[in-house]
């Protein structure tokens, strides 16, 4: 297993989302503003392309009403960032005495075996049900298989998205008949992803059209 100490930011993604990555259908990742109570701007300006706005250290972008006092957001992931992949897994076995730990990762069932840093072992030995499937947020560092870099930043309104881009999402178009809008018999791939953004982020989150940083990648 290489080594990934390096490798500081965390990346959810669902088993879904794993697999097209996996297969290099997934170069894109939609993630929602937090506006913290903020009113949503209409127009977004990334400041380090924009001197003619003040800047503000540690934020990526700005989003305003009036070029006097912008509103600031800041992005969790930078251009040339590093990322490790958290995804869900099973820990099946660990033999006493022992800091290796074996399992599976949930989204396509590969096995793993890893050695566990001391304070994620101990982490996993108090766990009331040590060898149930967890989560991605809940995954070790070290159990990490998928690295991440980020080649680009930008933000738009969800609803802004491409046919393209959506493919880019690791959504695909179908011909099969189903409850998605079809368009002749193919169904686009901009509308499989709407229904999976409603699906993650509640039935309205399509229509509320919220502003979302688009994070591209690729991977190391």
């Amino acid at each position: 297993m290489r080594s990934i100490m390096t490798y500081s930011k965390p990346i959810v993604f669902s088993s879904e989302m794993i697999k097209a990555i996996l297969r290099g259908h997934k170069t894109q990742s939609r993630r929602i503003i937090n506006l913290k109570g903020k009113p949503p701007v209409g127009e977004f300006v990334n400041i380090l392309d924009n001197l003619g706005f003040p800047a503000s250290e540690g934020f990526t972008w700005a989003g305003f009403g009036n070029p006097e006092d912008p509103v600031y957001y800041k992005a969790k992931y930078h251009i040339g960032d590093i990322l490790y992949v958290a995804e869900g897994y099973q820990i099946c076995e660990v033999p006493i005495g022992s800091t290796t730990a074996k399992g599976i990762y949930l989204a396509d069932e590969k096995e793993f075996t890893v050695e566990l840093t001391d304070e994620e072992w101990r982490k996993w030995a108090h766990r009331v049900r040590p060898y149930s499937r967890t989560p991605g947020r809940f995954m070790y560092k070290s159990l990490a298989r998928i690295f991440l870099e980020i080649t680009n930043i930008r933000v738009e309104r969800i609803q802004q998205i491409t046919e393209k881009d959506a493919i880019a999402e690791g959504c695909v178009a179908i011909t099969s008949a189903s409850t998605y809008k079809n368009e002749g018999s193919v169904t686009r791939a901009k509308w499989y992803f709407e229904k999976l953004w409603n699906k993650l982020h509640g039935r309205e989150a399509w229509n509320r059209n919220d502003p979302v940083f688009v994070y591209e990648f690729r991977r190391k």
